[in-house]
Order: C-alpha cells, then sequence, then structure tokens
C-alpha cells in the first residue's frame, strides 16, 4: 500500500484505542478501529491499524492514507501540548518513514480537506501549518 498522506481526525472526547476499536465494530460494522493511530490527551500514541493494513478514516482516501486521530473535541477545544507535541514528532517519523514532503499540497491534512466534514474541528485544523513546519524544518 503507497502512502501519500497522513490525514488527522478525532473523536470527542479522550478515549482509548480499545473503545473506538469496539465502537467501529459495534455501530459501523467494520472489522476494527479505522485509524492507524490514536493520540490521546496526554500524549500517549496508540498504534492501532497495523501499517501496511488499509484503514477506514477518510472515504475514498483509505488505501493511500495514514489516519492518525486526536483525542478530544476542536470545535471547541484546542489539543493539549502533549498531543501537538507528540503528532509533531509521529508526522515527523512517518513522512521519514515513507518519504513523503510535509509542505506537499495534501501530504499532511485534514479529515476535512478529503472528505465533507468538519473534521478535525477548526481549532485543530489551523494548527496543521505548525506540525508541516516542523516536519518541514526536521524537528
Amino acid at each position: 500500500m503507497a502512502q501519500n498522506d497522513i490525514m488527522m481526525q478525532r473523536p470527542f472526547e479522550d478515549t482509548t484505542a480499545a473503545a473506538i476499536h469496539k465502537y467501529h465494530q459495534e455501530h459501523n460494522g467494520w472489522a476494527g478501529i479505522g485509524y492507524h493511530y490514536l493520540i490521546r490527551q496526554g500524549g500517549m500514541i496508540e498504534q492501532d491499524r497495523l501499517r501496511g493494513k488499509v484503514g477506514a478514516h477518510a472515504k475514498d482516501n483509505n488505501e493511500t492514507s495514514i489516519g492518525v486521530c486526536l483525542a478530544g473535541n476542536f470545535d471547541i477545544g484546542n489539543p493539549t501540548e502533549q498531543q501537538m507535541a507528540a503528532v509533531k514528532e509521529l508526522c515527523y517519523w512517518l513522512c521519514r518513514k515513507y518519504n513523503l514532503n510535509p509542505r506537499k499540497k495534501g501530504v499532511i491534512v485534514g479529515h476535512r480537506g478529503l472528505n465533507d466534514t468538519a473534521c478535525p474541528g477548526k481549532n485543530l485544523y489551523r494548527k496543521l501549518g505548525d506540525i508541516r513546519r516542523f516536519v518541514y524544518d526536521g524537528a
């Protein structure tokens, strides 16, 4: 599976990958959690779907993207400092691993950049430029 972009999403509260996995199975009828990574509010990164396995996080883009989910409601709140540090480091690592240019359009995107949704929320969406700069500048 070719990796062309890293896509940000969010649930509305701090939760675990196991809880999202169960929800996606019971409510969506999926095989399991749709994301490859979940970043908890304390900054802990949980690997969910294994890399190389197609996710279920962005319709028509799952086969060429890596799903990164940050826990929180970013329409009304902001990602924590710990989440921002973790997502920057994760994106840095992913861009190096898959030889992606973070400044290239469509490489580090919010869910709304791929599908008709408000996700990842306005307060995370406006920080995507900071993430791209961090990754591009080489941490």
